[in-house]
């Protein structure tokens, strides 16, 4: 290090670290300030494209269902008129026939608002039936005029029955002489065969007009006669008509523009010159095969296509009353231009703020170069002390008289270094009793586990009974114990318990239980003697206020009866070969060690050969996973029963083994005691 003898290399550091410092923090904030601008500009982009989506969407089914209601209002015209030619036949009487005219009784060629009719076949013009029913049906002119009026896109109707009569009324299109025969059965008619076979109303697909009238689309309504269908009203709407309507609409976007396609696919209004709509594809006005299969496989939505290169949004929707589709075409790159402005906008800022920052620099390192003098040798000097504080020397005094943040500094270092001393002398204290403390609990721990029977098989020598139990203490050592031991030749004691609370505390009263509770059981003395002893003497030093649940059962081997006393502790499970594991519903006493002079009731239930007993600690039920769900006595159960076949020793490591899954990683709070005990053979003395 250098010395207040060569000051310049404190000033050279000074100015490389303002050097550093300045740098690496205006290039990060730089940086970030493009990333978060970049970041916000595809943000707005985003919210740009899906605020266009859904208007286009919300307008595309508002515009379909418009459509679909004019198309709606025609069929209901079309369908009253239907009605009406039902009532002629009907009340034919109360109307007056006359002559209709084929296009052979005109002069010449005329123009429509003229009921016409052509025979099906040559000849049947002089039919006297067909011509007297064509005659009457001469009254649904008035009813076609009042029809065309009130919807302007009906270019054509005309009324073909099973009896060969065929009318014509048409508005502004040349009726031809020498028109000839016209036979709907054998021609190609879906309009008059499709509405025969169904019975219903029928909407043709798109077609252009043999009369050069543009793209046309065919409404057919059958009619009855005395309940028979007996012929079809058909009437040809002129696309072009409702094209301005389909058409002429603002997006929202500056070139956004609309589409009608059949149910089929195929386009019916487009913004395409009549030279070149022979040569137009639906696919060429989709971008794609792809986009036109989503368009005839799919009600409505919004689908992503690129159409001469261009990226596109195509929002659609299905006009009810025909099955076509309305689509908005929205360019990808006029949704955006918002945003891409800002984005350029942000480079401009960011540029702006560069050159701001180099001139900021400039002034700084300015200022440093007339400073750094002036602030080495005070540095140099607490930089020497810091050192030796270092180095382990925390005697450190403040000499220096600079009334600066530096002094402040340089003070604040010395008052630092004395707490520093004082902590490091309180952490070795603590240190020292945290082991010590640490190791006294290791010690507890292992006597705590070598006071419950750990070695197993317990009774090698017995064949009667196999028997089996665990503890997992939740803390190093626990509340918690179980307890089996031979009362007689003929009597197995078993005893599971669990004092309230954990820790040492939890784990000196369980001493204290386990001895009194094994002490006191005897031969030919009843369990429930046994608890109201216990529960009495625990009472008089129970100044903590802990207590005890605990249940007991003493198993004659001889016979198979179990006497049990329950003290508020968890029913067991009995295994029983007709009925696998079940719960045995005993009801629980008070707690021991809760209030003196308590009297307890034991009882008696007869496990068979093969039967199997097992108890355990509210550790088990209670386990709970990381989304606070408890293990549960249903659960336990079901677990139970999955290893009903299993002994002693396998079903207390396969229930441990499915806690343990069902818990994870969640901590354990609760010690986790169980016992499982087989009655195996009756004792033979």
């Amino acid at each position: 290090m250098k010395t207040k003898n060569n000051p310049t290399s404190i000033r050279k550091k000074l100015q490389k670290a303002l050097l550093f410092v300045f740098l690496f923090t205006l290039i990060p904030t730089l940086i970030l300030s493009e990333i978060g601008m970049v970041v916000m500009g595809r943000r707005s982009e985003e919210q740009l494209i899906d605020q266009a989506v859904n208007s286009a969407s919300v307008f595309t089914d508002g515009k379909a269902e418009t459509v679909s209601e004019e198309m709606n209002g025609i069929i209901n015209c079309i369908e009253q008129a239907a009605g009406y030619t039902e009532y002629l036949y009907a009340n034919s009487s109360l109307f007056v026939p006359r002559k209709m005219k084929t296009p052979d009784d005109f002069s010449s060629d005329v123009t429509g608002n003229q009921l016409h009719w052509l025979p099906f076949e040559k000849g049947e013009e002089k039919n006297p039936s067909i011509t007297g029913e064509a005659d009457m049906l001469s009254s649904l002119e008035p009813c076609f005029e009042t029809l065309m009026k009130k919807c302007p896109t009906v270019v054509s109707l005309y009324v073909a029955t099973l009896s060969h009569v065929n009318i014509g009324y048409d508005e502004n299109v040349l009726v031809k002489q020498n028109l000839g025969a016209y036979n709907p059965e054998t021609a190609d008619a879906d309009w008059y065969k499709k509405a025969l076979q169904t019975g219903k109303t029928f909407i043709s697909d798109t077609y252009n007009d043999t009369f050069n009238r543009g793209l046309m689309v065919t409404i057919s309504v059958p009619f009855s006669v005395n309940g028979a269908i007996h012929g079809v009203i058909g009437a040809d709407i002129n696309i072009e008509n409702i094209r301005s309507d389909i058409l002429d609409f603002q997006t929202g976007v500056k070139d956004g523009y609309g589409l009608l396609f059949s149910n089929d696919g195929k386009w019916i209004c487009a913004d395409v010159n009549e030279k070149d709509a022979q040569s137009v594809t639906s696919a060429d006005l989709l971008g794609g095969d792809a986009a036109v299969r989503s368009l005839t496989e799919k009600a409505d939505g919004v689908i992503e296509s690129r159409i001469r290169g261009e990226e596109v949004y195509i929002s659609f929707d299905t006009v009810q009353a025909t099955g076509w589709k309305l689509t908005v075409i929205l360019p990808k790159e006029d949704i955006i231009a918002p945003a891409v402005r800002n984005f350029r906008m942000s480079w401009y800022v960011g540029a702006t703020i560069l050159v701001f920052g180099i001139f900021l620099f400039v002034f700084i390192l300015n200022r440093v170069n007339r400073n750094s003098a002036k602030l080495s040798y005070p540095l140099e000097h607490m930089t020497e002390q810091i050192k030796k504080v270092g180095n382990g020397n925390l005697e450190y005094h403040s000499e220096i008289q600079t009334n600066d943040e530096v002094q402040l500094l340089s003070e604040s270092f010395e008052r630092m270094t004395l707490s520093l001393k004082d902590y490091i002398n309180n952490l070795t204290a603590v240190t020292a009793e945290k082991e010590r403390i640490g190791a006294e609990l290791d010690v507890a721990k292992n006597i705590q586990a070598s006071m419950l029977p750990c070695i197993f098989p317990a009774f090698p020598d017995r064949e009667e009974f196999d028997i089996y139990a665990t503890m997992t203490p939740a803390k190093e050592v626990g509340g918690d114990f179980y307890d089996f031991f031979m009362v007689d030749d003929k009597h197995l004691a078993i005893v599971m318990a669990d004092v309230s609370g954990k820790g040492v505390p939890a784990a000196l009263v369980m001493v204290i239980g386990k001895t009194l509770i094994k002490d006191h059981t005897q031969l030919n003395k009843n369990l429930s003697d046994v608890f109201n002893e216990v529960n009495d003497l625990l009472c008089e030093a129970n100044s903590e206020g802990l207590f005890i649940t605990a249940f007991e059962g003493v198993l004659d081997l001889e016979t198979g009866e179990l006497a049990y006393v329950n003290a508020g502790h968890e029913m067991p499970f009995i295994y029983r070969a007709a009925t696998g594991y079940t719960p045995e519903k005993i009801r629980p006493g008070f707690v021991l060690a809760g209030m003196e002079g308590m009297r307890y009731k034991s009882g008696v239930f007869h496990m068979e050969e093969g039967d199997r007993l097992f108890q355990y600690t509210d550790g088990v039920t209670e386990a709970t996973d990381k989304d606070n769900q408890l293990y549960g006595m249903e659960r336990l159960n079901e677990a139970l029963n999955r290893c009903a076949d299993a002994t002693p020793q396998e079903t207390l490591e396969f229930i441990k083994e499915d806690i343990d899954r069902f818990v994870g990683d969640a901590p354990q709070f609760d010690d986790i005691t169980m016992l499982c005990l087989e009655y195996k053979k009756k004792y033979k003395g």
